[in-house]
């Protein structure tokens, strides 16, 4: 993985109690440059709180060692829908309008709440590869932690006796 490792220390750092755990994916870009990193949080971020992560990805980025950084919440991630909501994003290719936002006061229109969505499918289906970078210790940080539980199995009728000549039946769920 070739991120600079100060980057890797300051992000959970800037998210506090609220970052739960970090994961890298290698080549992330269509160059196979760019190393995908994934910041798992607990909750939604603030406006400031994306100002200090945009600062820190400019200053610790670099065409050499270039991530791409996506903070989703654990929520987000564990829920049904079609697209995972992104919280905050950063690539390099954005590093001139990113640049022109946070120097002037543009950063105060920010909104805290999600800034974007990536596709659900084929993102899952990579985190289970993906390295865990860093979390706190005594987290629960397996990447199978992270995913959609799956359903309950729906009630199957069981028959459980017979009343009256008939067969009395009772919902229950189905052995795993």
């Amino acid at each position: 993985m070739d991120v600079d490792p100060v980057l890797l220390e300051l992000l959970p750092a800037l998210l506090g109690t609220s970052f739960i755990s970090m994961y890298a994916y290698g080549a992330a870009s269509p160059d196979g440059r760019a190393t995908l990193l994934l910041v798992v949080t607990a909750r939604d971020l603030l406006r400031n709180t994306k100002l200090g992560l945009a600062q820190t990805c400019l200053r610790h980025s670099s065409e050499t060692a270039p991530p791409q950084l996506l903070v989703v919440r654990v929520a987000d991630l564990q829920a049904e829908q079609p697209a995972i909501l992104v919280q905050f994003q950063f690539s390099e290719a954005d590093r001139e309008t990113l640049t022109a936002t946070v120097t002037g006061l543009d950063w105060l229109q920010w909104q805290s709440v999600p800034c974007g969505s990536v596709d659900r499918a084929p993102f899952l289906m990579r985190l289970p590869l993906a390295e865990l970078v860093q979390a706190p210790a005594g987290a629960d940080t397996a990447a199978r932690t992270l995913l959609p539980r799956e359903p309950a199995s729906p009630p199957v009728p069981v028959c459980v006796g017979r009343r009256d000549g008939r067969d009395e039946l009772r919902a229950a769920h189905a052995p795993p």
